[in-house]
C-alpha cells in the first residue's frame, strides 16, 4: 500500500493475511519497508483490505475533483486545496463516530440528518450545473440518500447509508 516514494516512510503499509507463523518470520524484514499489519488467517483478507483502502482513496479523489471543478472558474486548484485539506482533516475525524454507529447499528443523527443532507447535495448538484460541472461523481451519493429517505431513514445519520450499499 504505497507508491515507490513512500516505501520506508510511516505512510507505507504491508497488509498480510494467512499464516501467523509466516508473518512473524517475515515481519522484521518487511517492517524496514513499511508498517506491517496482520489481518488474520483468512488468506484473502489482505487483498480485500487493499481494495477497500483504494476504494476510500478513489472516493476522496472524486470528491476532490468535483469540489475543485466547482470553484475552478474563480479559484486556482492550488489555492482551493489550502481550504479543502484542513476541512477534510476535520471531517475525516467524524468517520470514527460513523464507524461506531455502523458497528452498533445505531444511526441517530447528531444534527445533520439525511433529509437535510439530501437538500444540501441537491444544492451542490444545482451549483455544479450552473458552473457546467458534471454531477457524475456526486450523483451516486445522492441516489443512496434518496433510497434511504424513501425507506423512512431521513432522520438518520449519513452512516446509515451503509445499509443501502450492498447489492442484492
Amino acid at each position: 500500500m504505497a507508491t515507490p516514494s513512500l516505501i520506508g516512510s510511516p505512510h507505507a503499509l504491508v497488509l498480510y493475511s494467512g499464516s501467523p507463523d509466516a508473518f512473524k518470520a517475515a515481519e522484521a524484514d518487511l517492517s524496514v519497508l513499511a508498517k506491517c499489519v496482520f489481518l488474520g488467517e483468512d488468506a484473502g483478507s489482505a487483498s480485500l483490505h487493499d481494495l477497500a483502502l483504494l476504494s476510500g482513496m478513489y472516493g476522496l479523489f472524486s470528491g476532490f475533483l468535483h469540489a475543485t471543478a466547482l470553484v475552478r472558474s474563480s479559484t486556482p486548484a492550488v489555492k482551493f486545496v489550502d481550504l479543502l485539506v484542513p476541512w477534510l482533516g476535520a471531517v475525516i475525524k467524524y468517520t470514527k463516530g460513523m464507524a461506531k454507529q455502523i458497528d452498533e447499528g445505531k444511526y441517530a443523527s447528531e444534527g445533520s440528518n439525511l433529509g437535510m443532507q439530501l437538500v444540501g447535495i441537491q444544492n451542490i448538484i444545482d451549483a455544479g450545473a450552473a458552473q457546467h460541472v458534471s454531477a457524475d461523481f456526486i450523483r451516486p451519493m445522492k441516489e443512496f440518500m434518496e433510497k434511504a429517505v424513501a425507506a423512512g431513514h431521513g432522520g438518520d445519520d449519513i452512516s446509515s447509508l451503509i445499509n443501502f450499499v450492498k447489492s442484492t
